[in-house]
C-alpha cells in the first residue's frame, strides 16, 4: 500500500532515497531496456505516486537537500512513463527553485539548511551536501534525458561551488560556504 514509503524524508527525495538504499534505480533502468523483473515496474509505479508531487509542481519543503535530491523525480519516473511532462518538469523545477531562492555564483542556490522564501541575493549561503546531491541530479537528468545543459549545471557546480567546500588536503569540509561574505 504504500504506506512504508510515506513517512519521513523519502515522500520528499523521491526515488533518490530508495535508489541509494536498495539500488532499484539500476534495476528499474534495467527492467526499462531489457529483460528483468516486471514486479520492479509495480514498485516504481508505488515509489512515483506515494511521493511529494513534484511532476506538478515543487512541493512546500523548503530544505536544500530535498530540493536537490527531490526535483528530477519526474524525470526519473519519465523512463517509464514516457509522458512528456515528467520529462519536462525537472527543468521547470530547477528554475522555479532558482527563481525562489536566488542563485549563488557557482551554479547554487541559496540553502543553509532551510530555504527562505524570497532570499535571492548573491550572498547566501549553500550545504556541502546540496551541492553534491544537485550534481549527482543533474548528472542523472543528463543520462535521462540527454541534454546538455545538465551537463553545464553540474560542471557549474562542481568546478566553481564544491571545491570552496573542502579544505586544500580533503580531510575537512565548510558546511556552508558563502561565496560573497
Amino acid at each position: 500500500d504504500g504506506a512504508w514509503f510515506r513517512s519521513g524524508l523519502a515522500p520528499r527525495r523521491g526515488m533518490r532515497d530508495l535508489a541509494h538504499s536498495v539500488a532499484i534505480a539500476l534495476a528499474f533502468c534495467q527492467l526499462i531496456r531489457g529483460p528483468g523483473e516486471a514486479w520492479l515496474l509495480d514498485v516504481a509505479q508505488r515509489i512515483h505516486e506515494a511521493t511529494d508531487n513534484w511532476s506538478d509542481t515543487v512541493p512546500n519543503w523548503w530544505h536544500g537537500v530535498n530540493l536537490c535530491q527531490g526535483f528530477r523525480e519526474p524525470g526519473d519516473y519519465w523512463q517509464q512513463s514516457k509522458e512528456r511532462r515528467h520529462l519536462e518538469a525537472p527543468e521547470r523545477n530547477w528554475r522555479a527553485i532558482y527563481r525562489e531562492f536566488g542563485q549563488q555564483p557557482g551554479g547554487m542556490f541559496g540553502a543553509d539548511e532551510n530555504c527562505r522564501p524570497g532570499k535571492t541575493d548573491p550572498c547566501q549561503a549553500a550545504e556541502s551536501c546540496s551541492m553534491v546531491e544537485m550534481m549527482y541530479s543533474c548528472q542523472s537528468l543528463l543520462k535521462v534525458a540527454g541534454d546538455p545543459v545538465w551537463a553545464d549545471r553540474c560542471e557549474d557546480v562542481a568546478f566553481n561551488s564544491l571545491p570552496a567546500s573542502m579544505t586544500p588536503d580533503l580531510k575537512s569540509l565548510h558546511y556552508l560556504p558563502a561565496p560573497n561574505l
